[in-house]
Protein backbone atom coordinates (compact mmCIF):
# COMPACT_ATOMS: atom_id res chain seq x y z
CA UNK A 1 0.00 0.00 0.00
CA UNK A 2 1.64 3.23 -1.60
CA UNK A 3 0.80 6.78 0.35
CA UNK A 4 1.36 10.00 -1.79
CA UNK A 5 0.63 13.45 -0.50
CA UNK A 6 -0.19 16.56 -3.10
CA UNK A 7 -2.58 19.62 -2.55
CA UNK A 8 -5.91 20.08 -3.50
CA UNK A 9 -7.77 23.46 -3.98
CA UNK A 10 -11.04 23.69 -2.24
CA UNK A 11 -13.39 24.48 -5.68
CA UNK A 12 -11.52 21.09 -7.02
CA UNK A 13 -12.38 19.09 -4.36
CA UNK A 14 -16.18 20.65 -4.15
CA UNK A 15 -15.98 19.73 -8.00
CA UNK A 16 -15.47 16.05 -7.34
CA UNK A 17 -18.06 15.33 -5.06
CA UNK A 18 -20.86 17.81 -6.85
CA UNK A 19 -19.91 14.87 -9.83
CA UNK A 20 -19.43 11.78 -8.11
CA UNK A 21 -15.93 10.87 -7.53
CA UNK A 22 -15.22 11.44 -4.28
CA UNK A 23 -17.52 9.08 -1.88
CA UNK A 24 -17.00 9.56 1.86
CA UNK A 25 -16.55 6.11 4.23
CA UNK A 26 -18.54 4.60 6.36
CA UNK A 27 -16.52 4.11 8.62
CA UNK A 28 -15.86 8.15 8.76
CA UNK A 29 -16.15 9.65 12.25
CA UNK A 30 -19.34 11.51 12.72
CA UNK A 31 -20.54 14.91 12.85
CA UNK A 32 -18.99 16.54 16.25
CA UNK A 33 -18.40 20.54 15.79
CA UNK A 34 -20.48 22.95 17.24
CA UNK A 35 -21.23 26.58 16.30
CA UNK A 36 -18.05 27.49 17.84
CA UNK A 37 -15.70 25.26 15.62
CA UNK A 38 -17.59 26.20 13.01
CA UNK A 39 -16.99 29.98 12.80
CA UNK A 40 -13.31 29.54 13.73
CA UNK A 41 -12.98 27.20 10.49
CA UNK A 42 -14.80 29.49 8.59
CA UNK A 43 -12.49 32.72 9.68
CA UNK A 44 -9.62 30.72 9.92
CA UNK A 45 -9.77 30.25 5.89
CA UNK A 46 -10.58 34.15 4.86
CA UNK A 47 -7.51 35.02 6.43
CA UNK A 48 -5.72 32.74 4.50
CA UNK A 49 -4.75 29.64 6.61
CA UNK A 50 -4.72 25.83 5.17
CA UNK A 51 -7.73 23.30 5.39
CA UNK A 52 -5.37 21.15 6.60
CA UNK A 53 -4.88 17.10 5.74
CA UNK A 54 -7.67 15.26 4.18
CA UNK A 55 -7.00 11.16 4.32
CA UNK A 56 -8.22 9.59 1.29
CA UNK A 57 -8.07 6.01 0.25
CA UNK A 58 -7.85 4.48 -3.85
CA UNK A 59 -8.68 1.59 -4.09
CA UNK A 60 -8.16 -1.02 -6.80
CA UNK A 61 -10.24 -1.00 -9.93
CA UNK A 62 -11.55 -4.20 -8.25
CA UNK A 63 -13.07 -2.92 -5.56
CA UNK A 64 -14.63 0.18 -7.44
CA UNK A 65 -18.47 -1.82 -7.92
CA UNK A 66 -18.65 -2.11 -4.07
CA UNK A 67 -18.01 1.49 -4.11
CA UNK A 68 -20.85 2.41 -6.78
CA UNK A 69 -23.07 0.53 -4.66
CA UNK A 70 -22.16 2.54 -1.26
CA UNK A 71 -22.83 5.69 -3.62
CA UNK A 72 -26.30 6.72 -2.34
CA UNK A 73 -25.42 6.44 1.22
CA UNK A 74 -22.06 7.84 1.54
CA UNK A 75 -22.29 11.29 0.01
CA UNK A 76 -22.02 13.31 2.60
CA UNK A 77 -23.15 16.82 2.84
CA UNK A 78 -21.16 17.86 0.13
CA UNK A 79 -23.17 16.87 -2.95
CA UNK A 80 -26.36 16.92 -5.17
CA UNK A 81 -24.23 14.53 -7.59
CA UNK A 82 -24.85 14.40 -11.11
CA UNK A 83 -23.39 10.89 -11.10
CA UNK A 84 -21.26 11.39 -14.33
CA UNK A 85 -17.95 10.03 -13.07
CA UNK A 86 -17.84 7.03 -11.10
CA UNK A 87 -16.50 6.98 -7.49
CA UNK A 88 -12.92 7.05 -7.58
CA UNK A 89 -11.76 7.54 -4.30
CA UNK A 90 -13.01 7.24 -0.42
CA UNK A 91 -12.46 10.17 1.71
CA UNK A 92 -11.51 8.66 5.49
CA UNK A 93 -10.29 11.54 7.10
CA UNK A 94 -12.02 15.23 6.97
CA UNK A 95 -15.95 14.79 7.27
CA UNK A 96 -15.94 17.69 9.47
CA UNK A 97 -14.16 20.25 7.41
CA UNK A 98 -15.98 19.49 4.34
CA UNK A 99 -19.30 18.84 5.76
CA UNK A 100 -18.67 22.15 7.19
CA UNK A 101 -17.48 24.30 4.10
CA UNK A 102 -21.03 21.87 2.15
CA UNK A 103 -23.23 23.56 4.81
CA UNK A 104 -21.92 27.03 4.72
CA UNK A 105 -21.69 26.96 0.75
CA UNK A 106 -24.65 25.47 -0.70
CA UNK A 107 -28.17 26.28 -1.03
CA UNK A 108 -29.09 22.44 -1.28
CA UNK A 109 -27.42 19.99 0.67
CA UNK A 110 -27.42 16.32 -0.09
CA UNK A 111 -30.60 14.56 0.56
CA UNK A 112 -29.16 11.91 3.30
CA UNK A 113 -30.12 11.51 6.81
CA UNK A 114 -28.23 13.57 8.61
CA UNK A 115 -27.02 13.14 12.26
CA UNK A 116 -28.96 14.72 15.52
CA UNK A 117 -25.79 16.98 15.74
CA UNK A 118 -25.48 18.32 11.70
CA UNK A 119 -29.19 19.24 12.00
CA UNK A 120 -28.69 20.71 15.77
CA UNK A 121 -26.20 23.20 14.03
CA UNK A 122 -27.37 23.63 10.41
CA UNK A 123 -31.32 23.57 11.43
CA UNK A 124 -31.08 25.54 14.23
CA UNK A 125 -32.68 28.93 13.68
CA UNK A 126 -29.85 30.30 12.85
CA UNK A 127 -27.44 31.57 9.45
CA UNK A 128 -23.86 32.14 9.43
CA UNK A 129 -23.17 35.22 7.98
CA UNK A 130 -20.32 37.01 7.09
CA UNK A 131 -20.71 40.63 8.20
CA UNK A 132 -18.68 44.10 8.14
CA UNK A 133 -16.49 43.36 10.85
CA UNK A 134 -14.61 40.78 8.19
CA UNK A 135 -15.81 37.84 9.47
CA UNK A 136 -18.57 35.09 9.59
CA UNK A 137 -20.62 34.46 12.81
CA UNK A 138 -24.32 33.53 13.31
CA UNK A 139 -27.21 35.33 12.48
CA UNK A 140 -30.88 34.95 13.95
CA UNK A 141 -32.57 33.87 10.75
CA UNK A 142 -35.67 36.31 11.21
CA UNK A 143 -32.95 39.17 11.86
CA UNK A 144 -30.57 38.63 8.93
CA UNK A 145 -32.30 40.75 5.98
CA UNK A 146 -32.04 43.99 8.72
CA UNK A 147 -28.14 43.92 9.39
CA UNK A 148 -25.33 44.18 6.90
CA UNK A 149 -24.01 41.22 6.27
CA UNK A 150 -24.30 38.33 3.46
CA UNK A 151 -25.39 34.57 4.08
CA UNK A 152 -22.63 32.27 3.64
CA UNK A 153 -24.53 30.37 0.91
CA UNK A 154 -24.18 32.88 -1.11
CA UNK A 155 -20.52 33.24 -0.93
CA UNK A 156 -19.66 30.25 -3.27
CA UNK A 157 -16.75 31.42 -4.93
CA UNK A 158 -17.67 31.88 -9.09
CA UNK A 159 -14.18 32.97 -11.15
CA UNK A 160 -12.37 33.95 -7.74
CA UNK A 161 -12.13 37.37 -8.65
CA UNK A 162 -15.99 38.54 -7.53
CA UNK A 163 -18.49 37.61 -5.92
CA UNK A 164 -21.51 35.21 -7.78
CA UNK A 165 -23.92 37.10 -8.98
CA UNK A 166 -26.59 36.13 -6.64
CA UNK A 167 -24.72 37.75 -4.31
CA UNK A 168 -24.53 40.96 -5.83
CA UNK A 169 -27.72 40.75 -6.10
CA UNK A 170 -29.00 40.29 -2.89
CA UNK A 171 -26.55 43.47 -1.78
CA UNK A 172 -28.16 45.23 -4.60
CA UNK A 173 -32.00 44.70 -2.99
CA UNK A 174 -30.86 45.22 0.36
CA UNK A 175 -29.44 48.81 -0.23
CA UNK A 176 -32.49 49.24 -1.92
CA UNK A 177 -34.73 48.74 0.67
CA UNK A 178 -33.88 47.52 4.88
CA UNK A 179 -30.47 49.16 4.28
CA UNK A 180 -31.74 52.37 2.81
CA UNK A 181 -30.74 53.89 6.06
CA UNK A 182 -27.16 52.46 6.15
CA UNK A 183 -24.36 55.15 4.42
CA UNK A 184 -23.57 54.24 1.08
CA UNK A 185 -19.73 54.76 2.29
CA UNK A 186 -20.26 51.65 4.47
CA UNK A 187 -22.14 49.60 2.03
CA UNK A 188 -19.40 49.93 -0.83
CA UNK A 189 -16.40 48.98 2.23
CA UNK A 190 -18.84 46.46 2.81
CA UNK A 191 -19.01 44.97 -0.46
CA UNK A 192 -15.02 45.01 -1.46
CA UNK A 193 -14.39 42.60 2.18
CA UNK A 194 -17.67 40.44 0.49
CA UNK A 195 -15.08 39.86 -2.48
CA UNK A 196 -12.04 39.66 -0.54
CA UNK A 197 -13.69 36.85 1.70
CA UNK A 198 -15.36 34.84 -1.53
CA UNK A 199 -11.54 34.96 -3.45
CA UNK A 200 -9.85 33.53 -0.06
CA UNK A 201 -12.20 30.63 -0.09
CA UNK A 202 -11.76 30.24 -3.98
CA UNK A 203 -7.94 30.42 -2.66
CA UNK A 204 -8.14 27.64 -0.38
CA UNK A 205 -6.32 24.67 0.13
CA UNK A 206 -5.99 21.42 1.46
CA UNK A 207 -3.15 18.62 1.62
CA UNK A 208 -4.29 15.55 0.53
CA UNK A 209 -2.86 12.19 1.67
CA UNK A 210 -3.66 9.60 -0.66
CA UNK A 211 -3.42 5.47 0.23
CA UNK A 212 -3.50 3.41 -3.36
CA UNK A 213 -4.59 0.05 -2.93
CA UNK A 214 -4.69 -2.55 -0.22
CA UNK A 215 -7.88 -2.44 1.64
CA UNK A 216 -10.07 -0.49 3.90
CA UNK A 217 -9.22 -1.89 6.90
CA UNK A 218 -5.19 -1.61 6.15
CA UNK A 219 -5.95 2.32 5.67
CA UNK A 220 -7.98 2.80 8.68
CA UNK A 221 -5.03 0.69 10.52
CA UNK A 222 -2.06 2.93 9.26
CA UNK A 223 -4.20 6.06 10.29
CA UNK A 224 -4.73 4.71 13.30
CA UNK A 225 -0.73 3.71 14.25
CA UNK A 226 0.23 7.16 12.45
CA UNK A 227 -1.92 9.00 14.47
CA UNK A 228 -3.87 10.93 11.69
CA UNK A 229 -7.27 9.17 12.60
CA UNK A 230 -9.09 12.92 13.80
CA UNK A 231 -5.92 14.44 14.76
CA UNK A 232 -6.79 17.38 12.27
CA UNK A 233 -10.50 17.53 13.45
CA UNK A 234 -9.63 17.00 17.46
CA UNK A 235 -12.64 17.39 18.52
CA UNK A 236 -13.23 13.68 19.54
CA UNK A 237 -11.29 10.70 20.77
CA UNK A 238 -10.75 8.75 17.32
CA UNK A 239 -8.12 6.32 18.73
CA UNK A 240 -10.35 3.63 19.74
CA UNK A 241 -9.95 1.44 16.79
CA UNK A 242 -12.65 -0.76 18.02
CA UNK A 243 -15.51 2.56 17.40
CA UNK A 244 -13.22 5.11 15.21
CA UNK A 245 -15.37 7.15 13.32
CA UNK A 246 -13.45 9.31 11.61
CA UNK A 247 -13.34 13.41 10.79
Amino acid sequence: MLAKGSQIQLKALASGFEYGKYIFSGNRRGYVWGPSEVVLFMNSIIKGNHLGTIEVWRPADADLPRLMLMKPRHLGALGMAKGTIRPQMMIMDGYNRLATLAWALSHKPAKIEYSPQELAVWRSGMTLVFDESGEFRWCEESTVQDELCLPATLMNPGDGTKLPNRAMTYIRIRQKDDWENIEPARIDTFRKACHEAAHRLYEAKASMNTYFNGEEVEVLTTMHLNQTAGVKDNYLDAMSLAAIRLA
